[in-house]
């Protein structure tokens, strides 16, 4: 059996528009469900916001 212990990232999403995070909200949520989820968001190439609550945020 692997561990995933250690591991700082297993997947990732960029440059997901906020029109996408609302069209494909039910397939994200199902996705991060159960899941520690680390977001970021830009404007343009600014980092602006770091958060770990995606669910809430949907």
């Amino acid at each position: 059996m692997s561990s995933k212990r250690g591991q700082s990232a297993c997947q990732h999403l960029e440059k997901l528009s906020g029109e996408a995070l609302g069209e494909y909200q039910g397939i994200i949520e199902d996705h991060v469900r159960g899941r520690r989820v680390i977001y970021a968001l830009y404007l343009k190439d600014r980092l602006c916001y770091i958060a770990s609550n995606l669910k809430n945020r949907l």
